[in-house]
């Protein structure tokens, strides 16, 4: 097997918890009906401190829906109004993760809103809206691809959670500096950044954080091939996971994705260690969490495990047809980066198992043409990001 690419869908993989980085004593997701109670109940009640508190449950418990950015908003301008900067610093740090959660991402106005709440939160040392105001802020330089802005931010965080001793602020702190370390190809960076926020937990930080750190350490160690290695963070993984559901139902929807990503990458570990048996239970488990969501850029990773499986079963036509699958939703993301890549690698590796070398070398000939190019995408853009920043460093000083 050919050493596997990090693949463009790690940014999407990370956004269903997004908003829930935010650490609470209560969950409070709720239901529509639910969320209409409240909505209707605020708005009955006059402008007030009852009305804000009111207001305040509402963003929490809508957090997953489309109206839930109307309700930050409305939040927003009412704690305005009141000059209650910790409701400010709440409200702004739910409509920054709507934001970003859009499809059409408006990357300025999250910067603008980020710029005016941070100061806002760090004076009423509102450090938990802080730490998840700073992490979508990171978030938008690595979809913009500004990956040393990213690292340089990140690293930022990381001291200033340290010195308010903020748990939670320091692990997601590492995890966007693990996935901007990531994005670069940072190997040896990337394992580091991971190891710290893992370190973290014997602290009990929220289980939010936990899931994410362990989605992050499975995408990584997938990434580089240490298959043996993923075994007990997929069992710690589905212990978090069972452990969310079991405590808070209402996440059962929300966290469907994140189960079908774990059978993912449990078949892809028994494939690749050689246990052909246990992956089938896997492959029919992702199957009924398809049934629930099918969620696009998890399907391309599946398709991949597949290919893999098939593969070691000798099972050619139907590798090439997995290949085939996936190679056409690559296309219809219009993305031919590092994915399309790896699936090239995979078709090498059919072709050559049907002794058909010239194909084989063709496509891995295909594939590493397709690398180099990425890699001197990825080392201008570092090199154009170094000068600004040291413009920047010029001016400060």
């Amino acid at each position: 097997m050919n050493t596997r690419n990090p693949n463009v869908h790690l940014l999407g993989v990370l956004l269903t918890l997004a908003v829930l980085l935010i650490p609470s004593s209560t969950w409070s997701l709720g239901s529509p009906s639910v969320v209409e109670k409240l909505r209707s109940e605020a708005n009955a009640l006059p402008p007030g401190e009852e009305r804000l508190q009111l207001l305040r449950k509402l963003v929490r418990s809508s957090q997953m829906s489309k109206e839930g950015i109307d309700d930050s908003r409305q939040l927003l301008h009412e704690a305005q109004e009141a000059n209650d900067d910790s409701l400010v610093a709440y409200s702004v740090a739910f409509l920054i993760n709507h934001l970003f959660a859009q499809s059409e991402r408006d990357i300025d106005s999250i910067r603008y809103w980020t710029s005016y709440a941070l100061p806002i939160a760090q004076r009423c040392q509102y450090w938990p809206m802080y730490f998840q105001m700073k992490y979508t802020l990171i978030q938008t330089y690595i979809y913009a691809h500004s990956y040393e802005y990213a690292k340089d931010e990140a690293r930022r965080m990381v001291a200033e959670a340290k010195a308010q001793q903020a748990v939670t602020g320091q692990i997601i702190a590492y995890s966007c500096l693990a996935i901007a370390y990531y994005s670069t190809q940072q190997w040896k960076e990337t394992e580091e950044a991971l190891k710290h926020a893992h370190d973290l937990f014997s602290q009990n930080p929220p289980m939010a954080n936990k899931i994410s750190v362990l989605k992050l350490t499975l995408t990584y160690l997938d990434a580089v091939n240490r298959y043996t290695d993923m075994r007990p963070y997929l069992i710690e993984l589905r212990k978090e996971l069972n452990q969310m559901v079991s405590q808070i139902p209402s996440m059962t929807k929300a966290l469907n994705d994140y189960f079908m990503l774990l059978e993912c990458y449990s078949i892809s570990m028994h494939v690749h260690c050689d246990e052909l048996e246990q992956a089938d239970e896997h492959i029919s488990r992702f199957k009924e969490y398809q049934k629930k969501v099918n969620y696009q850029p998890y399907y391309i990773i599946y398709t991949q495990a597949l290919t893999s499986y098939y593969l070691a079963h000798k099972a050619y036509d139907e590798a090439l047809a997995m290949n085939d699958s996936a190679l056409k939703r690559i296309k219809e993301f219009r993305e031919r980066g590092k994915d399309y890549i790896y699936c090239m690698e995979q078709r090498g590796d059919i072709y050559y198992s049907l002794e058909d070398y010239k194909e084989a070398r063709r496509l891995y000939d295909q594939a590493d043409t397709k690398r180099d190019s990425l890699t001197k995408v990825i080392t201008d853009m570092q090199l154009d990001e170094y000068r600004s920043m040291y413009k920047i460093d010029r001016l400060r000083l």
